[in-house]
């Protein structure tokens, strides 16, 4: 039993905890706004041009609407449900769900994580899952501004 205390000691002592600034609202939408304009681009000319696009949250959608705007797209809040098609034009609502996350911020540099998700039920199956793409980009603060570095890793399911 002892030694299990001390595992968790040291284990405890090894996880980073977030500094403060990395939950405030407008210090994370200034470091998300970067991070927009390349989710966006993923959306433009592709399969899913013309698709419905929903914010997930309040911080998203500050974070993307400067980007929409430029990009042409209308941003809307995310109903409980999301579906990629609606073959049978039952109605429900179809797009993607794009949610944005503060991960990590250490002075000068962020790490953001992204999704843009959608419903679908798989066939053969009854219960819906969620099917999409998601990532993560580093963002650095150069001569006082956010920029996207570089992504670091992106899935898609």
């Amino acid at each position: 039993m002892r030694q299990y205390w001390i595992v968790l000691i040291l284990l405890a002592g090894c996880m980073e905890v977030p500094s403060a600034t990395s939950h405030a609202a407008g210090d994370s939408t200034e470091v998300l706004m970067p991070v927009a304009d390349s989710i966006l681009h993923r959306f433009r000319g592709s399969r899913t041009s013309g698709t419905a696009i929903y914010v997930a949250d309040s911080t998203t959608a500050l974070a993307l609407s400067p980007a929409a705007r430029r990009a042409g797209f209308t941003l809307l809040a995310a109903p409980t449900q999301v579906w990629c098609d609606d073959p049978l034009n039952a109605g429900r609502p179809v797009g993607i769900v794009l949610g944005l996350r503060l991960w990590r911020l250490e002075n000068d540099r962020a790490e953001v994580h992204w999704a843009a998700t959608c419903s679908m039920t798989p066939s053969a199956e009854t219960t819906p899952g969620s099917v999409g793409e998601s990532g993560i980009y580093e963002v650095v603060r150069r001569r006082g501004e956010w920029q996207v570095a570089r992504s670091l890793v992106h899935f898609s399911h």
